[in-house]
């Protein structure tokens, strides 16, 4: 039936839980980038950090479904000190920020098996994430999934994010795929779903307790209740 996979990342494959604002985060964070030559209190870092965040995000505003790279948060904070922090040092500082506000990460009951099964049947899977590329290249590593996706496209790199259909459209003009054999995956109805709609394929939608849509309103082609990898299976890998 279908020949490509577009999969989302985030609440689709990996169920991951941050917090920004955990204890010792930031006074950790500012002994970190104190050694590298950029002297912040803990409480001047956190304010500097909210107000580039909504810098970068108002500036981008009147985009639709707009991103911005993590990696330029980095930048201006080492910048406020008179740094001109190169790629590497960018990348390396915000893994960092990313180790201290990780709680828990992890793959989904079955999402390993899922993938498992696309590949043996032959399928091309690509990975379609709202994230930032220095993040997720190194879970995908982590995880041990990488090497699964045929293309993996990251909002972060392109300034718009899901559900923008621009990015399904572009994945699949880049990668020359048929949108008829071609069906998107995800759990958020209004960011993995909703843009694949727009773009024109078809769509499997894992269906938490908590969306607040009923059913006759979902447009999605196949739906399951949960993360349930082996209904999804038998409703999308036919022999």
């Amino acid at each position: 039936m279908y020949n490509n996979y577009i999969i989302g990342f985030y609440d689709t494959l990996v169920d991951i839980d941050t917090d920004e604002y955990k204890d010792n985060l930031w006074s950790d964070l500012a002994v970190f980038l104190s050694y590298q030559g950029a002297v912040y209190t803990p409480d001047e870092l956190k304010n500097r950090y909210e107000k580039i965040i909504k810098k970068l995000t108002d500036m981008n505003s009147k985009k639709i479904h707009h991103d911005i790279d993590f990696q330029d948060v980095i930048y201006l904070i080492y910048k406020e000190k008179g740094i001109k922090a190169k790629n590497k040092q960018l990348k390396y500082t915000a893994q960092v920020f990313r180790m201290l506000s990780l709680n828990s990460i992890k793959l989904y009951e079955g999402a390993l098996d899922f993938l498992e099964a696309l590949k043996s049947a032959g399928k091309n899977i690509y990975l379609l994430a709202n994230a930032q590329r220095c993040f997720l290249m190194p879970e995908l590593k982590m995880l041990g999934i990488k090497d699964y996706f045929t293309d993996i496209k990251v909002s972060s790199d392109e300034g718009m994010a899901k559900p923008n259909p621009k990015l399904f459209t572009e994945l699949i003009e880049s990668n020359d795929l048929k949108a008829k054999k071609t069906v998107a995956i995800g759990s958020r109805y209004d960011i993995d779903i909703q843009g694949a709609i727009d773009a024109g394929i078809d769509t499997l939608l894992f269906r938490m307790d908590d969306l607040d849509i009923k059913d006759k309103q979902l447009k999605c082609t196949y739906k399951v209740d949960g993360m349930a990898f082996d209904q999804a299976k038998e409703l999308l890998i036919k022999s």
